[in-house]
């Protein structure tokens, strides 16, 4: 769920009002709504009887529900194989709403629009010189630690 993101470093020794740090996580545009897509996705290929998908709930099946009880401290790269299916699954609700409600276009741009802003701007946890504002801006969960 992206709730806690794995803090890597933190740079020392820079002008007041700077920071350096690295952290790693997810896209919130991609991770907020990969597990609801994958749920939406069987349904709909349940109602639709499309057996290919089959192919893509078994693989991410078998990436993320193992993670799922181990009862240790997991970390986000435990999750990276299965974000591939988990993004052919939000492929797969998207081509299904378009078809549905060909006007979802404007919807969809809006998310990818929003997916590609996210990364550009959380980019800047990868290490690169900015102000302590912007990273406090990121802060969006009080867990979100970095």
């Amino acid at each position: 769920m992206d709730l806690q993101p794995v803090w890597f470093y933190t740079a020392s020794g820079l002008l007041p009002g700077r920071t350096s740090t690295i952290a790693s996580f997810g896209n919130p545009a991609i991770w907020w709504t990969g597990l609801p897509a994958v749920i939406a996705a069987v349904i709909i290929a349940a109602r639709k009887r499309e057996r290919r998908m089959a192919v893509i709930f078994t693989a991410f099946a078998f990436q993320y529900l193992p993670w799922m009880f181990v009862t240790r401290l997991t970390f986000i790269y435990h999750f990276f194989s299965a974000v591939p299916f988990m993004i052919l699954c939000q492929v797969y609700v998207i081509q299904q709403a378009m078809e549905r409600w060909p006007k979802a276009r404007w919807a969809v741009s809006g998310y990818l629009t929003v997916a590609g802003l996210l990364f550009i701007i959380f980019y800047q946890l990868s290490g690169m010189e900015v102000s302590t504002d912007y990273i406090d801006r990121l802060r969006w969960l009080k867990s979100w630690i970095f």
